[in-house]
Formats: C-alpha cells, sequence, structure tokens
C-alpha cells in the first residue's frame, strides 16, 4: 500500500509483523544474550557480552574479523549466526502477525519510572516530507558499517527508538491492559533496568494499534543512523520498505531526556582565568563552589536561562547567556530552533568560538568527549588529563519535537533519551514481509 496521504501531510503506517526471538523456554535466563545498542558498547565490555552467552545478539550487531578464516567478516559471520540459530530454534519466527509490547522499570536520584512502549513494524518515509521527522545529524561512517550488516543479513536487529503523539490516550489506555498480563520476558539487564515484553497476537488488537497510528507523525528519538541507513538499503532493494521501530507516547511519563555533558582535552596552554574573562562578552559568569549535588541543583534551576558550568581544577563557574544577547547576529546562518538550544549556544559561542574546536574535530571527536553521568564529568574534569567540563541542562522534549516539525536537524549529543532501548528481544526478518 502507498504511503498515505491527507490534507497534503504524509501520514505514519504501522503494521504488526512475524518477529524473531530467542526461544525463551531454552534460553532461560534472557540478561545473557541481551546486549545494548551496538554504538554505546566499548571494547572491554563487547568482548564480556561475547564470553556471556555463545548466543548473545552482541555476535549479531557487532560481531568480530576472523582472521583465521579469510571469506568471513564480522557481516557475513553475523548472516551466518542469524541464518544457523534459526535453523537451530535458538530463535524462533512468531507465526501470526504481532505487536511487541514492551516495559522498562527504571529509577533516576531513588524515583522509580514506568515508560511503556509498543514494537512494530513502520513504512520507510523520506525525513524532509514524509511522516517520520529527524531531529539529529549524522555521520557516513556508522550509516556504511549498519548498511553492510543489513546487506549482509536482511534483518532488522536493532529498533528505532521513535515518539507520537496520542492526546486521546486510546494507545495508551491499551498499552495500560496490555501490560497488566504476564509477560513473555521479564528481566534486569547490567544496568539496572527492568525490561518486560509481551507478545500481541490477537487479530482485533493488532488492528487497533495500526489503525490507532494511521493518523500521527513520527519523531526519531534515538536511532538516526540506522533510519537512514534503512533508506539506502531500501533504494537497493524495493521490497524492503519498512523497519523496526519501537514507538513511545511524547507524555508518557517515563519518557526521561538526559544531558551530555562535555569535557575538553589537550588544548595548549589553556588558563581557565583566561576563558573565563572571554566568557563574559556574551554570559553573565559568577563563580560557585558547593557539593556536587549542590553544583546539579543550582544548574537545573538555570535551566530555562541557557546556562552552563564550567569546571577546571576544582574550580566552577556558572555562566548564562546574557538577556541581551542577539543570537541572529551570534549565530548567523542557523534556524531559530537550532540556534535557541543550549548545546547549540554551548558549541557555537564556547567551545567552537572560544576554544577553536572546529566542527571538523567536534566531529571526529578530537579534543572532545561526552559524558552523561554529571558526577564522572566532575571527576574526570579534576584528572590532569581534561582542560576544562562543560555541565548542561537537558534539551527540552518540545524542542526535539519543533526542531523535527521545521526539518532541522541538531547538533550530535543534543539529546539522551534514558533508558536505552535494549537489544536482542525482537528482530524483523526483512525478506519476507508478511503484512
Amino acid at each position: 500500500m502507498a504511503a498515505a496521504e491527507q490534507g497534503g501531510f504524509f501520514l505514519v503506517e504501522v503494521f504488526g509483523f512475524k518477529g524473531v526471538h530467542y526461544d525463551f523456554d531454552r534460553i532461560g535466563d534472557m540478561s545473557k544474550v541481551l546486549s545494548p545498542p551496538y554504538d554505546v558498547i566499548s571494547r572491554e565490555y563487547r568482548d564480556e557480552l561475547r564470553k556471556r552467552h555463545p548466543n548473545n545478539c552482541i555476535h549479531l550487531i557487532l560481531g568480530e574479523e576472523l582472521e583465521e578464516n579469510k571469506k568471513f567478516n564480522l557481516y557475513t559471520k553475523a548472516a551466518e549466526n542469524f541464518t544457523k540459530w534459526l535453523s537451530s530454534g535458538i530463535l524462533k519466527r512468531d507465526e501470526k502477525n504481532s505487536i511487541y509490547v514492551y516495559e522498562q522499570i527504571f529509577s533516576i536520584n531513588g524515583k522509580q519510572y514506568s515508560r511503556k512502549a509498543f514494537i512494530a513494524l513502520v513504512k520507510l518515509e523520506d525525513l524532509e516530507n514524509g511522516a517520520v521527522k529527524g531531529h539529529e545529524r549524522t555521520l557516513g561512517g556508522p550509516k556504511a558499517d549498519r548498511l553492510e550488516l543489513l546487506r549482509a543479513t536482511k534483518a532488522n536487529f536493532s529498533s528505532i527508538f521513535s515518539l507520537y503523539e496520542d492526546s486521546a490516550g486510546k494507545i495508551s489506555n491499551l498499552l495500560q491492559q496490555i501490560t497488566q498480563r504476564t509477560p513473555v520476558v521479564d528481566v534486569v539487564f547490567d544496568d539496572g533496568v527492568r525490561n518486560k515484553m509481551w507478545i500481541v497476537n490477537d487479530p482485533l488488537e493488532v488492528k487497533v494499534f495500526e489503525n490507532e497510528m494511521k493518523d500521527r507523525t513520527l519523531f526519531i528519538a534515538d536511532g538516526h543512523h540506522r533510519y537512514e541507513t534503512a533508506l539506502l538499503y531500501k533504494k537497493e532493494n524495493p521490497q524492503a520498505d519498512k523497519c523496526m521501530m519501537t514507538l513511545v507516547e511524547l507524555n508518557d511519563s517515563g519518557l526521561i531526556v538526559l544531558p551530555t555533558h562535555r569535557l575538553i582535552y589537550g588544548l595548549e596552554g589553556f588558563d581557565f582565568s583566561g576563558f573565563v574573562e572571554k566568557l563574559r562578552e556574551n554570559f553573565d559568569v559568577q563563580e560557585i563552589n558547593g557539593s556536587i549535588e549542590e553544583l546539579k541543583k543550582t544548574l537545573s534551576a538555570k535551566a530555562n536561562e541557557k546556562a552552563f558550568i564550567a569546571r577546571s581544577n576544582g574550580k566552577n563557574v556558572l555562566f548564562s547567556l546574557k538577556k541581551d544577547a542577539d543570537l541572529d547576529k551570534l549565530i548567523p546562518g542557523e534556524s531559530e530552533e537550532i540556534r535557541d538550544l543550549d548545546v547549540t549556544i554551548l558549541h557555537e559561542l564556547v567551545i567552537e568560538g572560544i576554544l577553536g574546536l572546529s566542527k571538523e574535530m567536534i566531529a571526529r571527536k578530537e579534543k572532545i568527549e561526552y559524558v552523561k553521568d554529571f558526577s564522572k564529568a566532575i571527576e574526570m574534569a579534576d584528572s590532569e588529563k581534561f582542560n576544562v567540563a562543560f555541565l548542561m541542562n537537558a534539551t527540552k522534549k518540545s524542542q526535539v519535537v519543533k526542531s523535527c516539525l521545521a526539518g532541522q536537524r541538531m547538533p550530535q549529543k543534543s539529546t539522551y533519551f534514558y533508558p536505552k532501548i535494549i537489544t536482542g528481544l525482537v528482530f524483523n526478518k526483512i525478506d519476507e514481509f508478511s503484512v
């Protein structure tokens, strides 16, 4: 069926599918075969996951080169593993088109949250004109890597994380009902997040999800490289016109966006006092002290004031954009949606403007590191390696939607939706669409 169009706007198409998943009874402890998304796994953690279980999904998403057998590379080996696991029954494919309901239960600062979602196939749409909207800039290298894996395996192993609006609450109510049932998977992973999954194969319930999603727009939260890779693969294989997504409602109480802090290193002759003086041109500057929790509260209280903390050798400076700052002049060439972001202001005026890192250097992660944890960023800032750390507030969900609708792309590492979607609960075998 062609993409739906109404009043000049393309509307999303969502489908149940015959998912591929582990034989839960055969595997037993599902924590042994799950993995975080491929792009957040260190080399050491990757090796640990490989050793954890011979059928851990790391062998599918992030394989190893086999020096002793040159006919295999990490992509062809992943394809061989996928085929072998299916034929041996380690993996099994559902016989009915299904929706896979997914709940994550987690804690932040002692408060417990629950985020409910469902996994389905989504019709691939151009990001500029279609019903699926992106917000983050992408790089060529990761797309080339994922495209090779897609060509070899013909499968979606990792789900793209996207958002939708459900003001009437019909889907949310259905998710609430389904999550009262007994899940087929209920497992706590390494990060302490509890992951639960239900397989919904009642045709009437599947149809509710499909029908209720027809008038929606989707906003990609995480997985831009994988989505653009799927579009590239579709050009080569027109029948591969859908991809697997995990869909979360924008107003879900468990939809949490955390900041990503920046650490700068390798600057010759860096002088923190001189740097602070340069900040005063466009920012109101104040020296502050306190415990890590006090610093965090101080920054959080300035969440609407484009404020940051710079830390170097135990010294802290709170700096906020001046009220009369003219962003049109300070950051020319960017749209209002992008200029207004904390991350844009920090990068354009400070990291690039004062410290002199180029966009190319930042894209290569040269002289810059990213850290999610506030306390860890403070600790690293006080080490000899780093010149200065920049502690930030999180990008707002409303800013993500606004940027998506305006067709604008945020800088990389602008958003960190926590927790990450786990990999290994369900896969999509692309070469046999059943919808």
